[in-house]
């Protein structure tokens, strides 16, 4: 009953946050779970426990939406920020016009230009991580960093595949989570984010320790 009221006012104040971003990992990691949820062979009863946890989510965005609607400014302010695109996103200076400048930066040195002279030429950040990290540190740079970001996929979905019924529930949330954030790098400096190498970090152990579940009841079995 704690961790339920604690959900749902956390989910709330997500909600509440008008962050187009939060919106959008929240809706699509909600999806992957329940994609990994009938995807991967598990048990009938966590199925049923994480529809559950679900339920929850959807009764505190109906609650979010009733104080919506009882709120003018509130309500007003939901419509601009729901709209596709921000002033900051196009003209000139917005968003997309950076990445495109990135983009020209990026050919014309390989090797990278270090964050003081990156400023120089691009004074707004690409809003792009992997723009981002491939300017500062050059194609070799970006390329590790993509390698990792894959790396890291494949892991989370062999994890996700082969899970134990411990690990299985926290398997598919994290690894719904780095998709999003993996995602999510494409239109937001995700590098400073603790959050997302922590998630990352989270699924590396899971996996580790998934693998020594699973070989300790083979070992089990085989005896």
């Amino acid at each position: 009953m704690i961790w339920g009221c604690g959900f749902i006012c956390i989910s709330a104040g997500l909600f509440l946050s008008f962050s187009r971003g939060a919106w959008l990992a929240l809706t699509f990691s909600l999806g992957l779970c329940l994609l990994f949820l009938f995807a991967s062979p598990i048990y009938s009863h966590i199925r049923v426990r994480f529809l559950g946890r679900c339920m929850l989510l959807m009764m505190a965005l109906a609650a979010s939406l009733l104080y919506v609607a009882n709120h003018e400014s509130v309500t007003g302010l939901l419509g601009q920020r729901s709209s596709l695109l921000q002033s900051y996103d196009a003209g000139p200076s917005g968003r997309f016009s950076n990445q495109v400048k990135s983009l020209t930066l990026l050919v014309e040195n390989p090797l990278g230009y270090g964050k003081a002279d990156l400023k120089q030429l691009l004074p707004l950040d690409p809003h792009n991580v992997y723009l981002k990290l491939t300017l500062l540190s050059g194609w070799f740079g970006g390329t590790m960093y993509m390698l990792f970001v894959l790396l890291t996929l494949n892991q989370g979905f062999s994890l996700v595949m082969n899970a134990t019924p411990a690990t299985i529930l926290s398997a598919i949330t994290y690894f719904s989570a780095f998709i999003c954030y993996m995602l999510m790098g494409f239109i937001i400096d995700t590098d400073h984010w603790r959050s997302y190498f922590a998630v990352a970090g989270i699924l590396w152990g899971l996996s580790a320790h998934n693998n020594a579940l699973v070989s300790t009841r083979t070992g089990a079995k085989r005896r």
